[in-house]
């Protein structure tokens, strides 16, 4: 492979790490406010509690509704990142 080949698949490879954190970090968020969902806590207890906003959190919630009582956080996540990339 030549240097400059060398070099884009390095760019392309970090930019699927970043990515893959980016992805880790989002799902961690959805599972934690569907499991405060699950205890019942409200919208502005769950922004105050993961420090995020309000309309963060009911943009979510509008979302995992639809998959309760259960809360599939996949599904969750799916519709979110469909939802979002509009």
């Amino acid at each position: 492979m030549t240097i400059l080949g060398e070099m884009i698949w390095e760019e392309g490879r970090e930019e699927g790490r970043e990515e893959g954190r980016e992805e880790g970090v989002l799902r961690g968020k959805l599972s934690l406010i569907c499991k405060k969902l699950q205890k019942g806590q409200q919208i502005d207890r769950i922004a105050e509690a993961l420090e995020e906003d309000v309309s963060y959190i009911e943009s979510v919630c509008r979302i995992a509704d639809k998959y309760a009582p259960e809360y599939d956080e996949e599904k969750i996540y799916r519709e979110f990142i469909k939802n979002r990339c509009r």
